[in-house]
C-alpha cells in the first residue's frame, strides 16, 4: 500500500520544529490566536513549508505533552483569550491583565491558573440557556461529530475535577468502572453537577477546535504543512484506559499486568522503564482496530502528517512485568505489525505518517516501515562518535526520509557541540573540517541537514536561532522544572535570519515551488 506522505515528499522541503507552547504570547504560553498566525506568516516568508509540533493533548502529572489524560482531547491552555473576546464569549476588560512570565520560560501552572476561570466563563456563556449564543449550533454539531471520544473524555475530565485526581483507580467504586449503571447512580446523587462539568469540558474542546481549525486553514493558505506527533502509548491516568479497559493488558482489578519500556543497551544497563499500560492487541484487532483508527483520524483532522512515536512498538514491543524495579526483566512481544497498518490504510484511505524509527531497531521494524513506504528519521547528532555505517550520517541518508540536526529530546546544536567527548569531537571535526565547538561547525551541521538527499529537513527553532543548552526543550529521563518550558520571546524571526534561511533553502533546493 502506498502512502500520501510519500507523494508529499516528492518535492524537497524544509521546516521548523517548534511547539505551540514555545511561541510568544501575552498569557505566558503560546496560544492559537494572532501570534501563531503571525508565526506561520514568518516561516512561510522565510521559504519554510513544514511546521512540526509536539502532541496537543492535555498533560497529566507534569508538563510533558507525551503523557496525557486523553488520547483524543486537546490542551485548553492553548486557547487564545483574545479570540474569545471576538467571539463575544469574554469581555475586553476581562482579559486586560495578563500574567508576567519569566523570560525564555513557560510557567504552565501560572498560565492555567490565570486562564481557567476565564475559560470557564466563556464556556458558561456558550452553554447558557438564557441567551443562545450564535456559536451554539456549531458547538452541538461538534459534539455530535466527535461523540465517539468526546463524551468519555469530557466525563473523565469532569470526574477528575470533582475528585481532585486523574488516577481513576483511586476513585470511589461507583466511578472507577465505566459501566452505565454505577455512573447513572452517581449522576443522580450529584444532581446534575457532573453533567454541567462534562458540558464545560466539551465546550473547551470545541473552542480549541474552532481556533485550531482557523490556524490550520491559515497554514494551508500559506503553503505550510503542519506535522503532528502521536505517542504510541497512553498514560494509565487516561480517559481511554478508564473507558476502554478491554483494549489494554489489565488484570481483573484493572491493574496493568505488564508495562512499557525498552531493554538495556549501551546507554543504560537497566533499560528504560516507562510504565505505560500495554495494549491488548488481540482485543484491538478483534474490533478491527476501531479505537486506533478513530484516534488516527482525529489526529489527521488536526494536522496533515503525523509522526508515529516509538514506531518500533508496532513491530514488537518490550513488555515489563508490573512491579519490576527496572526494565531489564522485560521481554520482546510481537506487535500488531502489517495487519494494523493495512487496516488503518483501508479505513483512512491513506497513511500520511512518519515512522520514528530511532533507537534499538531491527530488520523487522525496517521491513514494516518499508512495506508501507513510510519515511523514517535521521538525526545528525546520533551519527557521530561511531563508524561510517551509521544511518544518521549524511552520506547514508535516503530520499524517503526526514532529517533533523536534533529533535526535541536532543540538546541544541551549539549545546551538543560544546559537550562532545574527545572521540566524537574528533569525528565531527574530521567530517566537517571545522573545530568541534565553533559557530562555523554548527552552521555546517545545519547545512548538512539541508543538503541531505532526504526529501524533508526539519530544524528545531533553537538551532535556526543558534541558541545554546539553556534553550534545550527536554532532557529524557529527568523531571526537571525546565523540561518542556523553553519559550521564544521574540515577536518575530528577524529579517537577517529570514534572509539567511531563504539563501540556504535556495542553495540546497528546498524552497517550495509556487
Amino acid at each position: 500500500m502506498k502512502n500520501s506522505t510519500e507523494s508529499s515528499m516528492q518535492q524537497r522541503a524544509a521546516g521548523i520544529l517548534c511547539h505551540i507552547s514555545s511561541l510568544p504570547g501575552p498569557e505566558g504560553v503560546g496560544t492559537l490566536g494572532a501570534g501563531a498566525h503571525s508565526f506561520i506568516d514568518q516561516i512561510a516568508a522565510c521559504g519554510l513549508s513544514l511546521w512540526q509540533i509536539l502532541p496537543l493533548n492535555p498533560p497529566v502529572g507534569g508538563n510533558s505533552p507525551y503523557s496525557s489524560w486523553s488520547a483524543f482531547a486537546a490542551n485548553p491552555v492553548f486557547i487564545d483569550l483574545r479570540e474569545l473576546v471576538r467571539d463575544d464569549l469574554l469581555l475586553p476588560e476581562e482579559v486586560q491583565h495578563q500574567p508576567r512570565s519569566q523570560p525564555g520560560r513557560v510557567d504552565f501552572a501560572a498560565a492555567w491558573q490565570h486562564k481557567a476561570l476565564l475559560l470557564a466563563k466563556a464556556a458558561a456563556r456558550l452553554l447558557s440557556d438564557e441567551k443562545e449564543h450564535p456559536l451554539r449550533g456549531s458547538f452541538e454539531l461538534f459534539c455530535k461529530s466527535h461523540r465517539d471520544w468526546l463524551d468519555d473524555a469530557a466525563l473523565f475530565g469532569a470526574i477528575a475535577e470533582r475528585t481532585g485526581t486523574f488516577e481513576w483507580w483511586k476513585w470511589p467504586d461507583e466511578l472507577r468502572s465505566r459501566g452505565q449503571g454505577p455512573l447513572k447512580k452517581v449522576r443522580a446523587q450529584l444532581s446534575g453537577a457532573l453533567e454541567r462539568h462534562q458540558e464545560l469540558h466539551k465546550a473547551l474542546q470545541f473552542l480549541f477546535d474552532r481556533q485550531w481549525s482557523a490556524l490550520r486553514d491559515h497554514a494551508k493558505e500559506r503553503g505550510v504543512i503542519i506535522i503532528g506527533d502521536m505517542p504510541l502509548y497512553v498514560s494509565r491516568s487516561c480517559a481511554d484506559v478508564w473507558a476502554r479497559p478491554d483494549l489494554f493488558d489489565l488484570d481483573g482489578q484493572l491493574r496493568p499486568r505488564r508495562v512499557s519500556g525498552v531493554p538495556p543497551d549501551d546507554f543504560s544497563a537497566t533499560g528504560q522503564l516507562w510504565g505505560h499500560p500495554l495494549y491488548n492487541w488481540g482485543a484491538c484487532k478483534k474490533e478491527g482496530y476501531a479505537w486506533w483508527i478513530a484516534r488516527l483520524r482525529r489526529a489527521l483532522e488536526l494536522t496533515q502528517v503525523v509522526r508515529l512515536d516509538h514506531f518500533r512498538g508496532l513491530s514488537d514491543y518490550w513488555a515489563v512485568p508490573q512491579g519490576s524495579e527496572t526494565a531489564a526483566t522485560g521481554k520482546w512481544e510481537p506487535g500488531p505489525g502489517a495487519a494494523f497498518l493495512q487496516s488503518v490504510g483501508e479505513a483512512l484511505g491513506r497513511l500520511p505518517f512518519i515512522a520514528e524509527d530511532l533507537g534499538d531497531i531491527d530488520e523487522e521494524v525496517l521491513a514494516l516501515r518499508d512495506q508501507f513506504c513510510l519515511p523514517g528519521m535521521a538525526v545528525l547528532q546520533f551519527g557521530f562518535g561511531g563508524g561510517a555505517d551509521s544511518i544518521h550520517l549524511p552520506h547514508n541518508h535516503v530520499r524517503n526520509q526526514v532529517v533533523y540536526p536534533g529533535t526535541h529530546d536532543n540538546d541544541t546544536l551549539h549545546g551538543w557541540l560544546h559537550s562532545l567527548d574527545e572521540n566524537t569531537r574528533i569525528h565531527v571535526k574530521e567530517y566537517f573540517g571545522a573545530s568541534g565547538s565553533s559557530p562555523e561547525t554548527a552552521r555546517r551541521v545545519l547545512c548538512a541537514a539541508l543538503s541531505s538527499v532526504a526529501s524533508w529537513a526539519v530544524v528545531p527553532l533553537q538551532d535556526w536561532l543558534g541558541l545554546g543548552s539553556d534553550a534545550r526543550l527536554n532532557r529524557p529521563g529527568s523531571v526537571g522544572a525546565d523540561n518542556w518550558s523553553w519559550r521564544f520571546d521574540r515577536p518575530k524571526l528577524g529579517p537577517h535570519l529570514c534572509e539567511t534561511i531563504r539563501r540556504l533553502l535556495d542553495l540546497y533546493g528546498r524552497r517550495p515551488l509556487l
